[in-house]
């Protein structure tokens, strides 16, 4: 279960997503997954990115995220390229980019 689920606007660009799950990690908190849903906010259905998180210490979570657009790309492939530069798998998951559903890795870096 996660410490803290943060809604992201689903019309948000990647990079801008990115930015906004790098903001809570600042705070002492590790993302765990993203993915795509819906509020209902006074009877309508608003297209939201539901990122979770679970505290940790400031020297364990993984920094300097990456999110990469997978559409076309074989995932074993993307994942082989970010190990070489240290990466982790946080997520494999499919999340709103500018209100489009996007399959999106998610890769943290220790620093």
């Amino acid at each position: 279960m996660a410490d803290l689920t943060v809604k992201i606007d689903a019309e948000l660009k990647l990079e801008d997503t990115k930015t906004r799950c790098q903001f809570e990690q600042k705070r002492g908190f590790q993302l765990d997954m993203i993915k795509f849903g819906t509020v209902i906010q006074n009877g309508i259905t608003i297209p939201i990115n539901k990122a979770e998180f679970t505290s940790k210490r400031s020297n364990l979570i993984l920094d300097e995220l990456t999110f990469v657009d997978i559409e076309g790309k074989d995932p074993a492939k993307v994942t082989d390229e970010m190990k070489v530069q240290n990466r982790i798998l946080i997520c494999e998951s499919e999340i709103y980019v500018e209100k489009k559903t996007t399959k999106v890795m998610v890769f943290g870096k220790n620093v």
